[in-house]
């Protein structure tokens, strides 16, 4: 029999495939809201009952869908990986064990907005994206910041 922690993953592999998929077809008319909605309500509603293989979970979902792989994605993966409901809860999980895997999710942001940042080349919806990465960013200083000062040097 299946674990409910490992129906999540398959039905989050399932999400991340079709993502994949209808941003590939749709390319500048990819709809993120149905996905957003989605995972959000994943998200609420499986929270207690599974608890932390959710989060991990989810992390590698959204590592799996990071903005430069479906950059049609961007706002609305923002959002999640910064949702009161997932970004404390995986910090917070025993022994910071979620801590590598916030990071690598992190990191596949720091990597988008890189060559953006790099060549000062920030259109309206990249300075959106910049603003809310030092928004997650002040969050994480004034709430987590043995997170931001065990990883500080792989962001730079």
């Amino acid at each position: 029999t299946m674990t409910k922690a490992g129906m999540v993953n398959k039905v989050l592999s399932s999400v991340v495939r079709v993502m994949h998929s209808h941003h590939a077809e749709r390319r500048h008319n990819f709809n993120q809201k149905p996905f957003h909605r989605l995972l959000t309500r994943l998200l609420q509603d499986l929270a207690d009952p599974i608890g932390d293989p959710l989060y991990f979970s989810l992390a590698d979902a959204l590592h799996a869908v990071q903005p430069r792989m479906v950059p049609g994605f961007s706002f609305s993966w923002l959002e999640l990986a910064s949702n009161r409901h997932f970004m404390p809860k995986l910090l917070q999980a025993k022994a910071t064990k979620g801590w590598q895997a916030f990071h690598r999710v992190l990191m596949g942001l720091f990597r988008y907005l890189e060559p953006y940042l790099r060549n000062a080349d920030l259109n309206e919806p990249v300075k959106l994206l910049y603003k809310g990465t030092l928004r997650v960013l002040l969050v994480l200083l004034h709430d987590f910041p043995e997170f931001l000062g065990e990883y500080h040097s792989s962001f730079c």
